[in-house]
């Protein structure tokens, strides 16, 4: 089967604060995997589709805060889901550092 990830992803996980644009309630996540395009975080409950996120976490050094869009969720385990972000909004500096973790990782 052929990779549809435009990116390089590596696993990640620290903790994640994530909020849905509409109503800012800020809830907590755990990362899976990151690229330079976007984050796969781990919820409670599944993310609609296309809907508009604000993320950030830290990477070594820096909090990052991004924006992005829901373009697929998944159930994992009961209870648990995958849901992959593409970044909408990333300041160039975040993809820098994102990238150099990355490739240092």
């Amino acid at each position: 089967m052929k990779e549809k990830r435009r990116f390089p992803r590596l696993t990640l996980k620290v903790l994640v604060a994530y909020s849905i644009i509409i109503d800012e309630k800020e809830a907590p996540a755990e990362s899976r995997n990151i690229s330079i395009g976007g984050i796969c975080i781990a919820t409670r409950q599944p993310l609609d589709i296309g809907r508009c996120v604000s993320i950030q976490f830290f990477l070594p050094g820096k909090m990052v805060r991004v924006t992005g869009r829901v373009v697929r969720n998944e159930e994992i385990v009961s209870g648990l889901y995958d849901n992959g972000i593409e970044f909408t909004d990333i300041k160039p500096e975040d993809v820098k550092r994102i990238e150099d973790y990355i490739q240092n990782t």
